[in-house]
């Protein structure tokens, strides 16, 4: 039989009094452990002097086997509950981490000084490369979280050393970017492990800080196998089983966002009709300025024209509003109709011409100069979604669905094939001449949408240069302005086609400057000749597309939403981990917020893109929030293209499903309590801790507890996607599509 001799602790050769338990804790965390240990009177006159100096603790059990842990620092006393004993508290190395100040910057994004086009001519979109600052690169190139974390080790840990690195990215190069490190050393170190997820730090018995990957169950598990060496007073854990309530797979959710191509139907010369509801038409709004406004308006739920009375601020059809004002319009003014603004609105006092006589008497000034101010502004420029899409759509956007640039999140802008009509400046007139010195034309029309029709899809036409911006993105109202060239060439541009001959006349061009002509041609704007021909009016008819982008709301369920699902056994062929076995509960369900992706459905083919739209949004129905089963593929909706399933959706939902199936993992759970195993003292993969425990006199066993959580540490989602998924997902610097 093996002769057990006494315990023993001490500090630096100082027995530690026998009448209370010593306990020695190594946990992970930026935070120190901190003790509280005796000694008999007589012996504190040797720790005394030793106070806020290094110290070792020293553990030998009745079996022989010594642990010495070392590099403590003696902090002060502690009440104690006798007279003839002195407490007093040791801490870790950690305890001297908030003393260190750390300011560093790491991978700090600014304007490189260049810049990219994208797309080609007038309808290109230029961003800012980024570049980093170069006092926050190392040596020229970017920082990864391992060289940043190591770096802050450097600055304020004695020693360290990477014991394993987490699954975060199962490789060394996890990406940071616009990391600003001002704080104390502990806080830093805390700041930076944020950045990998699964990684903790914990300090061993030399004083060594020691980072490891706490999402590695199996290395964990192993040790709990290893440890064979048990007490009676261990607790009975076990492995735990989570097969039962694993999901068999995860089924990941985004909000789609769709291009839509709308049309614009503008045509005064016959009775203007909204068009077919399925295509998305379009109808010219202003907002009323009148404090009363009486205006016939369609009320979809009667379905007819009524009249009612609206305040300030509301948006109703160009054409309705214009019947309103002539009602009420002064008995000087012209009518107020369209042949009006065609004749006066180039030239000519249309503000004259509409009653205003500058008197002061009765305010018609300045209630007729407000009236044609808001038309100027909004008469072909504004339009408003018809109401039946509205109804349907959660959101309009002036974007399309392919992304330029990752870093910024710069989409292309909606494109818009119209027309309008270029008035040249000098350099545009000399121009023009030079190239055509038989034209006289000053007022040149343009029009983009010669080839839609004969093209598969309109994306296959080079669109205009006209900016489209939201004005309410809710009741789907945007206006269309075309950006002057940027030549010099152009004075002023407008929102349609023109012509000099009479109402629908096909004929178009602009005043011809050659005076010999002046009997059979308008030789400017405004003039007339025989046979009512005019210099410039307005064409009365307008036809414009646009694409742009919606989130749909309907229909009112989730059946709205871009779905892909992840098999376990796929993550487990990826991240070569047992955890992610298949499961036998039911599918979990994850909603991605837009903020994180969506799915980007980019228009290609115009028939099935259109007869997709009718179907996803239940337009044929009368009751939006109807149940709609879709006839289609659901997740590839024919005619349209998705353009970010690779590498964002697919790499993001992979992710996203090990993220979510690593709280199921089967792992080894409970605290198994040993003798003291000195080379089992340290912690690896996901235990919680490793404490020593000595207890009080008669007894004195030493007994070392080793805690398994029975889980992994959470990890981020973002932490498992490849390189090339995180660059584009998290916005970093030199990302590539």
């Amino acid at each position: 039989m093996q002769d057990l001799k006494p315990s023993r602790v001490t500090i630096d050769g100082v027995p530690l009094a026998a009448t209370a338990p010593v306990a020695w804790r190594f946990q992970t965390g930026s935070q120190p452990y901190v003790g509280v240990y005796s000694v008999h009177k007589k012996d504190w006159t040797k720790l005394e002097p030793k106070l806020g100096q290094e110290v070792s603790l020293s553990i030998t059990s009745s079996q022989g086997e010594t642990i010495e842990i070392k590099k403590l620092l003696l902090l002060h006393i502690v009440p104690t509950d006798n007279v003839h004993r002195v407490s007093f508290a040791p801490a870790d190395v950690r305890f001297l981490w908030p003393r260190k100040v750390i300011r560093r910057n790491y991978n700090v994004p600014v304007r490189g000084g260049t810049r990219t086009a994208f797309g080609t001519g007038e309808t290109q979109t230029v961003v800012d490369n980024p570049a980093y600052k170069a006092t926050s690169m190392k040596r020229g190139k970017p920082w990864t979280a391992r060289e940043a974390l190591e770096d802050v080790l450097d600055e304020v840990a004695e020693k360290w050393q990477i014991d394993s690195w987490p699954l975060a990215a199962g490789r060394d190069d996890i990406d940071i970017q616009d990391v600003h490190l001002a704080d104390s050393g502990d806080v830093c170190i805390e700041t930076l492990l944020g950045y990998i997820p699964g990684s903790s730090l914990w300090i061993d018995a030399d004083g060594v800080a020691r980072v490891v990957n706490s999402t590695d169950l199996q290395s964990s598990d192993n040790r709990w196998i290893e440890l064979e060496t048990r007490t009676v007073e261990g607790e009975p854990g076990d492995f735990i089983d989570r097969t039962g309530i694993r999901p068999q797979r995860v089924t990941v959710f985004f909000e789609r966002e769709l291009e839509v191509l709308l049309h614009a139907r503008d045509n005064w010369q016959a009775t203007q009709s909204s068009g077919d509801p399925n295509e998305g038409y379009l109808e010219n709004v202003l907002p009323t300025v009148d404090l009363e406004t009486e205006v016939d308006l369609w009320n979809p739920r009667t379905k007819a024209t009524e009249r009612v009375v609206v305040p300030p601020g509301t948006w109703v059809p160009v054409k309705a509003w214009l019947e309103a004002m002539d009602r009420i319009r002064p008995s000087s003014s012209y009518p107020w109709t369209f042949e009006t603004l065609r004749e006066l609105w180039i030239v000519g006092d249309l503000e004259g011409a509409l009653g205003a006589r500058f008197e002061v008497d009765d305010n018609v000034d300045g209630k007729v100069s407000e009236r044609v101010a808001a038309l100027r502004q909004h008469f072909r420029q504004t339009w408003r979604l018809s109401q039946l899409w509205m109804d349907r759509i959660e959101r309009i956007l002036p974007i399309r669905a392919g992304l330029f640039d990752p870093f910024s999140q710069t989409r292309q802008p909606a494109s818009v094939w119209g027309e309008c009509c270029y008035v040249l400046g000098p350099k545009g007139s000399l121009i023009a001449d030079a190239s055509d010195p038989a034209s006289g034309d000053v007022y040149s029309n343009r029009t983009w949408r010669t080839r839609i029709g004969k093209a598969p899809s309109i994306v296959q036409i080079e669109p205009s240069q006209a900016v489209l911006s939201i004005l309410d993105e809710h009741l789907g109202i945007f206006r269309i302005d075309y950006k002057l060239p940027a030549n010099g060439t152009v004075d002023a541009i407008i929102p349609c086609n023109t012509t000099n001959g009479p109402a629908g006349s096909s004929r178009v061009g602009g005043p011809w400057r050659d005076l010999r002509e002046q009997d059979r041609r308008a030789s400017g704007p405004g003039y007339r000749i025989d046979g009512n021909e005019a210099g410039v009016l307005l064409r009365d008819r307008l036809d414009f597309w646009v694409l742009l982008t919606i989130i749909p709301a309907a229909p009112n369920h989730k059946t709205r939403l871009h779905s892909l699902s992840v098999e376990p056994g796929d993550l487990m062929l990826e991240f070569g981990a047992a955890n992610y076995s298949a499961g036998e509960g039911p599918t979990l369900e994850v909603y991605v917020p837009p903020s994180q992706a969506t799915a980007r459905f980019a228009w290609q083919s115009d028939g099935e893109a259109s007869a997709t739209l009718v179907d996803l949004l239940n337009l044929n129905s009368q009751d939006p929030g109807e149940e709609l089963t879709f006839t289609g593929d659901a997740e590839r909706l024919p005619g349209f293209q998705l353009v970010n399933e690779e590498p964002e959706l697919r790499a993001l939902a992979r992710g996203i499903a090990a993220e979510q199936l690593l709280p199921y993992a089967d792992a080894m759970q409970g605290n198994v309590v040993t003798v003291l195993r000195p080379d089992k003292a340290n912690l690896v993969g996901a235990m919680s801790a490793v404490e020593i425990q000595v207890a009080p006199h008669p007894s004195g066993a030493v007994r070392m507890v080793h805690g398994f959580p029975g889980y992994a540490a959470p990890v981020s989602r973002f932490a498992f996607l490849p390189a090339s998924a995180r660059k584009v997902l998290l916005r970093t610097v030199g990302a590539e599509l």
